[in-house]
């Protein structure tokens, strides 16, 4: 069954952060005493968020309101590290800052994908689904991602029925994540906090289609929507992103 969730909660935001972790870490993670969450990669077109993301779960401020500079090649992670938040804390390993391309996924990201436990795909979900306020947005631009994000997910799912089984034991399959971002930029995003853009998105055969073929293969797929552009809003994603990553662990 999958799990879908908006960022509107009720109350203050979770306090979050992320540190390196130490020697006891790995042992309490080795041992099962910490729960360990695994290896998380973030996949996306160019200049989603994926970054930002990644600086919001550490507890940065976003980079809204500076300059768009794109990742042009695979930046490697610094090692297993720590989440902790108020429901507990979790060993996971980043994986590589990927930079985003509009072209098809390529090999290096198939790798990835192939050694993560958790993917996150993000994406620009107004541009999506043709109703974005921003200034750049175009009918053409939004046809061409719907295209790109449609192609990804068919791409992800095809990587995992081609996946080797290993000789004994069963087949990995990682938990997926679909963040739709950028959602302040959508009419309706302040109207109900969500709900209208998520179910609009489930609608979308360009979503839905290559969702079931994900499903259909094992994967577990949580859809979550949000925003990053606040500290406020980026803190509320981050806690929904952070819950959808326990749920591995139930």
């Amino acid at each position: 069954m999958s799990k879908s969730a908006t960022t509107d909660g009720q109350g203050a935001p979770q306090r979050h952060g992320i540190r390196e972790a130490k020697w006891y870490h790995r042992v309490g993670a080795f041992f099962g005493v910490i729960p360990n969450l695994g290896r998380v990669q973030v996949f996306g077109l160019a200049g989603v968020g994926k970054s930002v993301l990644w600086e919001s779960i550490q507890g940065k401020p976003g980079r809204q309101e500076k300059p768009y500079t794109p990742t042009q090649f695979s930046i490697p992670p610094d090692g297993p590290a720590v989440i902790k938040d108020a429901r507990g804390q979790y060993v996971v390993k980043p994986g590589d800052d990927v930079g985003g391309s509009d072209d098809a996924f390529n090999f290096w990201w198939r790798a990835l994908f192939l050694q993560a436990d958790v993917v996150i795909y993000l994406f620009d979900l107004p541009v999506f689904l043709k109703k974005s306020m921003s200034a750049e947005f175009s009918d053409e631009r939004a046809t061409a991602v719907g295209d790109f994000v449609r192609d990804h997910l068919v791409d992800l799912a095809n990587w995992q029925h081609d996946r080797e089984k290993p000789y004994f034991g069963k087949k990995k399959v990682p938990r997926l994540v679909v963040v739709g971002s950028w959602c302040d930029q959508h009419p309706d995003w302040q109207r109900d906090g969500g709900d209208t853009i998520r179910k609009a998105l489930e609608l979308n055969n360009r979503f839905s289609r290559p969702k079931d073929r994900l499903v259909a293969q094992g994967m577990k797929v949580d859809v979550l929507v949000g925003s990053l552009k606040s500290k406020d809003s980026a803190d509320k994603l981050v806690n929904n992103l952070l819950d959808a990553l326990r749920a591995r662990k139930r």
